[in-house]
């Protein structure tokens, strides 16, 4: 199949013939019809400083479109062959280990979970699942939501999934002495 790469380790993007992916037991194959470019996309052509220390080369890029399922996996019983589809990054499945890992710390005993994101959507969504707080990073400091929830030697556990440095760094220096974060190493700037 013909796709967008970031083949080589300079500005620019190459149009390319690349193997066509292979799907699991709970993925879905989509034949694109239409592509985005995001702003993710331009950072990658013009292999700024972000793009340089962050994305892997060789790499297919373009996770925006549309398109319809041709295939779908053994465990997938949501979506058909024929079905209209899109990929966009930012909206969750409920499935996997990102998804907002809010319910899987809620069942395992967590007090409270805080979850620190800038979209009004996912913000949303991470309080359905369970969360105590959701607040902006933006508009509100992870100190000041310890302080309402009553904590005082900062969080046990940081799970740190958009892989931005400020909220990595906002994570580390709210944690409790001897505390544990873990990083998802996301491959994309907001």
């Amino acid at each position: 199949m013909r796709a967008l790469v970031k083949a080589k380790a300079e500005p620019s993007l190459w149009l390319q013939d690349v193997p066509e992916p292979q799907i699991g037991i709970n993925d879905v194959s989509i034949r694109v019809r239409k592509r985005g470019i995001c702003g993710t996309d331009l950072h990658i052509h013009s292999w700024d400083a972000w793009a340089a220390k962050t994305i892997p080369v060789p790499m297919v890029v373009e996770h925006e479109f549309v398109g319809e399922i041709v295939e779908v996996g053994a465990n997938v019983s949501d979506f058909s062959p024929g079905d209209i589809a899109s990929g966009e990054g930012h909206v969750v499945c409920g499935r996997c280990r990102n998804c907002m890992a809010v319910a899987v710390v809620r069942h395992a005993g967590a007090r409270h979970i805080v979850v620190s994101e800038p979209n009004t959507y996912r913000r949303d969504l991470a309080l359905r699942m369970g969360a105590t707080v959701a607040v902006d990073p933006g508009a509100t400091d992870l100190a000041a939501v310890q302080k309402e929830l009553g904590m005082t030697e900062g969080f046990d556990v940081a799970l740190e999934m958009s892989g931005h440095e400020s909220a990595l760094r906002a994570a580390i220096a709210n944690m409790a002495h001897g505390g544990r974060s873990a990083d998802s190493a996301s491959r994309r700037p907001s």
